[in-house]
């Protein structure tokens, strides 16, 4: 989120609030460009080669006030429940690859939560798995998203049906280890994230399909092309709404201010000490 300090731009005013993606940064300058009540996409030279995505910008004021009510949510959990109905709406796209069971890797991220949540939405009439640690498959269970809440060590005990598995760990032994016990039933595999950042890669080639990275622009621009411009996304942005407010007594949203708390918060991360109930807003800024 950021407010607008300064406007030479006769279509947008000083003071606005406005949502979208930003740099880590305290300023920005852009420039507005097909300029709407409800967005605009920020012209400046040196985006244009981005996807569309990355340039757009909601202008609040024009939006529900139910939606400005929860902005925590809408920036911590919106980008990644997007995620989850952009890949969903893939998976749909593709017939599901005609698969009994989805996998999804490091289901307490929000992405694999939101994932669980629309396949389930889009009529998915198979399984969904839930692979997560040991420390994260209470806080999976309770949500109710997933039919089966499988932890990593025991992953071989999967029914060995046609499956896709969308990974959000990145974790290349786990991989490895569910392509080999699914073999051939392993009809399409997502690489979409890496929480599992520290986890040893795999070069080999593994039996089953071969894995893909997602990359969640390329399906909008799909969509956006069969339905027209935005259409996905102004339905994920509601899908997103709904969810967080469904979820808003399960998940916690935290701030913490100060290069110190910071950093301590980045190496609780990456020590995987975070659990997937939290979710969490930092500030460099200590006031």
């Amino acid at each position: 989120m950021a407010d607008v300090v300064e406007s030479k731009s006769s279509d947008i005013d000083v003071g606005e609030r406005l949502y979208g993606v930003f740099p880590m940064s305290s300023h920005l300058v852009m420039m507005p460009g097909r300029v709407k009540d409800e967005n605009f996409i920020d012209m400046a030279a040196h985006r244009q080669e981005l996807p569309a995505l990355y340039n757009q910008y909601s202008r609040t004021r024009s939006e529900p006030k139910e939606l400005q009510a929860i902005e925590d949510q809408r920036c911590v959990l919106f980008p990644l429940f997007m995620t989850g109905y952009v890949i969903a709406d893939f998976l749909l796209d593709n017939e599901w690859f005609d698969v009994q069971q989805i996998i999804i890797g490091s289901a307490s991220s929000k992405t694999g939560i939101g994932l669980a949540k629309f396949i389930k939405e889009n009529d998915f009439q198979g399984k969904v798995i839930g692979l997560t640690s040991n420390h994260n498959k209470a806080f999976v269970d309770d949500l109710g998203m997933c039919d089966q809440v499988i932890v990593y060590d025991e992953v071989e005990s999967i029914d060995n049906h046609p499956s896709v598995f969308v990974d959000m760990s990145g974790d290349g032994p786990t991989r490895a280890r569910l392509h080999h016990h699914l073999s051939d039933n392993m009809k399409n595999t997502q690489l979409v994230g890496i929480t599992h950042w520290d986890a040893q890669r795999v070069a080999e080639k593994l039996p089953g399909a071969k894995p893909e990275f997602f990359f969640t622009p390329a399906q909008i621009e799909r969509r956006d092309d069969d339905w027209g411009t935005g259409v996905l996304m102004q339905q994920g942005y509601a899908a997103s709404a709904e969810l967080a407010l469904q979820l808003k007594d399960q998940l916690t949203i935290e701030h913490y201010q100060g290069a110190d708390a910071c950093a301590t918060v980045w190496r609780d991360m990456l020590d995987n000490k975070i659990s997937g109930q939290r979710g969490i807003m930092v500030s460099l800024r200590s006031n």
